[in-house]
């Protein structure tokens, strides 16, 4: 299945240059999947987002949105979604 992926954060932490990416995915595949699969694909998103949850167990600062809705990491994405990746931050 086809999947749309757009980053709302910097290449530097993603590890790509590619803002916007269409990646073919099994049925089935749930957000946390889907960004295990970003973290092998790019080493660099994988240091800074995936690895300090491994370490010390922590929640991955990202939110997604499928089709404009957010999502929790469990839920299952389908053929033709379109998957928004945001940094959550604070700030004032």
């Amino acid at each position: 299945m086809d999947v749309t992926v757009k980053f709302h954060l910097s290449a530097r932490l993603t590890g790509t240059e590619e803002d916007e990416l269409t990646i073919v995915l099994q049925e089935g595949v749930s957000i946390d999947e889907l960004y295990r699969l970003l973290g092998r694909r790019y080493p660099v998103f994988a240091e800074n987002f995936l690895s300090a949850r491994e370490r010390k167990n922590r929640k991955i600062p990202l939110l997604a949105v499928v089709n404009r809705k957010s999502i929790s990491l469990n839920q299952k994405i389908k053929h033709g979604d379109y998957v928004d990746i945001f940094l959550i931050a604070a700030g004032g």
